[in-house]
């Protein structure tokens, strides 16, 4: 990977999108050290946390009735119901 990236001037999204355990925040992790200026957007989701999940730094976990509240609110740049009532999110 380059370190050199063209930049206009404006903000820039990148997405990394795959399957899950396919080495998304490893390649953020890459990135970040690569390109200081780069932050990283913690996600939301309804889901119970998992063992080793610190809440706030691999999700932002939060409960079913206050993420509905935010999508009511149109509070959310995006959302998904993934599963029945577990939904994943990326937050204004």
């Amino acid at each position: 990977m380059s370190s050199e990236v063209a930049h206009t001037g404006g903000p820039c999204i990148i997405i990394l999108a795959a399957p899950s355990g396919s080495g998304k925040s490893s390649l953020a992790r890459k990135l970040i050290e690569a390109i200081p200026s780069i932050s990283f957007s913690v996600s939301a989701t309804t889901r119970v946390p998992r063992e080793s999940e610190v809440n706030g730094v691999h999700y932002h976990f939060i409960r079913s009735d206050a993420f509905e509240n935010a999508i009511a609110r149109d509070e959310l740049l995006e959302y998904e119901e993934v599963y029945p009532g577990c939904y994943y999110v990326k937050l204004k």
